[in-house]
């Protein structure tokens, strides 16, 4: 995972994060899996939709359990890495979810982090 923080204005810190394709491909092949089990299409059972056309009619369904799923994992995974202790909630900003090989990019803005050293910062994402 590639975590990169850059110092800004007064104590806030920008949090840029890239996690690896292989990570943000499984988060999307769990997606699909659940969303699949409870996709509804007449003409199919419950839970027998195939993927195909769970694709096609429920794309928004499955981007929202790949951000629900992958982006707290990924954010926590670059605080730790970073040595960085969120004292608040980050603001997301730019945040990217591709399926497939391509990788997945999240950017992170956080209020209130506190460093190794425990002072206390803002990290701002893009």
């Amino acid at each position: 995972m590639k975590v990169a923080v850059e110092p800004m204005t007064g104590c806030k810190r920008r949090l840029a994060v890239e996690a690896p394709s292989d990570v943000v491909q499984q988060a999307w092949e769990k997606a699909y899996g659940r969303v699949q089990k409870q996709a509804r299409l007449p003409g199919f059972r419950k839970g027998h939709v195939p993927r195909s056309l769970v694709k096609v009619h429920f794309a928004d369904e499955v981007r929202r359990e790949v951000a629900e799923h992958l982006i707290p994992d990924v954010y926590r995974e670059a605080l730790t890495e970073a040595q960085l202790d969120p004292v608040d909630e980050p603001d997301l900003q730019d945040v990217k979810l591709e399926e497939g090989g391509r990788r997945g990019a999240t950017g992170h803005r956080a209020r209130g982090l506190q460093g190794p050293r425990g002072r206390a910062f803002d990290a701002a994402g893009g």
